[in-house]
């Protein structure tokens, strides 16, 4: 069996399949080609960011609709978007870490199926406001400073602390 595909679109695949038996005591030397076409399955996606939208931290890609094994065929594109809509395109993993560079843009996150996968389907999600600095108060960073040290340690010397 010898397959070729010879059209595409978004909702489906035309492929040439062609049959030929390598067995010719049993079979009549002949060959068949016969037009398959292949429907993709309509993903039903909606995306959605979930994080806290702060330099620093970390946003994660948030996606219903899709089957679990539908979501090996997603790919993701995180975009740094300005005022004007101007976007550049920061990550295309599932999650995208905030950095400073981000600071007064607002983050915008496509997903969509892989053209060659047995799915269809695209959705988009953008912040509803900017990337801001966190403001903490002197005392706030102190705790926020003192639990890093104490994970460090943690880590270093794989103990387990309990606090308050």
């Amino acid at each position: 069996v010898d397959a070729s595909r010879v059209a595409s679109s978004l909702a489906s695949a035309y492929y040439e399949v062609r049959f030929t038996p390598t067995n010719s005591n049993n079979y009549n030397s002949l060959t068949n080609t016969v037009l398959l076409r292949v429907t993709h399955a309509d993903l039903n996606m909606s995306v959605s960011i979930s994080g806290t939208l702060y330099a620093g931290q970390t946003l994660s890609a948030a996606i219903s609709g899709v089957p679990q094994d539908a979501l090996q065929y997603l790919h993701y594109a995180w975009y740094r978007v300005s005022e004007d809509g101007t976007s550049v395109l920061v990550s295309d993993s599932t999650t995208y870490e905030l950095s400073t560079s981000d600071i007064g843009y607002y983050i915008r996150l496509e997903v969509a199926a892989d053209p060659t996968a047995p799915y269809s389907g695209e959705a988009s999600f953008t912040t509803v406001r900017t990337i801001e600095e966190e403001q903490l108060t002197f005392w706030e960073r102190l705790m926020k400073w003192w639990y890093a040290i104490l994970a460090a340690i943690q880590s270093l010397f794989d103990l387990t602390f309990v606090i308050g």
